[in-house]
């Protein structure tokens, strides 16, 4: 049996046409690392930020020159440009923290930078098309 490495595989993937029957998804959105929003740890508690992940900031850098892309990092990455820029995507590669509602699943979120418009939470629910506001 041939082991690759993991780059090995990145690149193999990245030759490999992907079957997209939507033709005008030409792009491909990669995100490492934003600047993370704040939330609270426990519900009622002070909002905190959460760490950053230096890690998904180098894997993104890895993985966009595969595919000859730009990855979205820090304050580039913010919800309002992720959420403009996925339509326009036949892959999406996200390396950041992800939140999970087991209350409400569509609750859960994306993290990516905050703006002055939004939380920087992409739930679930935005995702799905179900609602536009965070």
């Amino acid at each position: 049996m041939l082991a690759l490495t993991r780059q090995q595989r990145l690149q193999l993937s990245s030759q490999q046409p992907i079957q997209n029957p939507n033709t005008k998804r030409q792009t491909v959105l990669v995100v490492g690392n934003p600047v993370m929003p704040r939330v609270a740890p426990v519900p009622g508690a002070p909002k905190q930020p959460l760490p950053p992940l230096p890690g998904a900031e180098a894997e993104a850098r890895a993985i966009a020159p595969l595919f000859n892309a730009h990855p979205l990092t820090g304050r580039q990455a913010t919800k309002a440009m992720i959420v403009q820029q996925m339509p326009q995507a036949r892959l999406i590669h996200l390396a950041t923290h992800g939140l999970l509602d087991d209350i409400r699943g569509l609750g859960s979120a994306i993290a990516l930078a905050p703006s002055s418009n939004d939380s920087g939470l992409l739930t679930a629910e935005e995702i799905a098309g179900h609602e536009t506001a965070s």
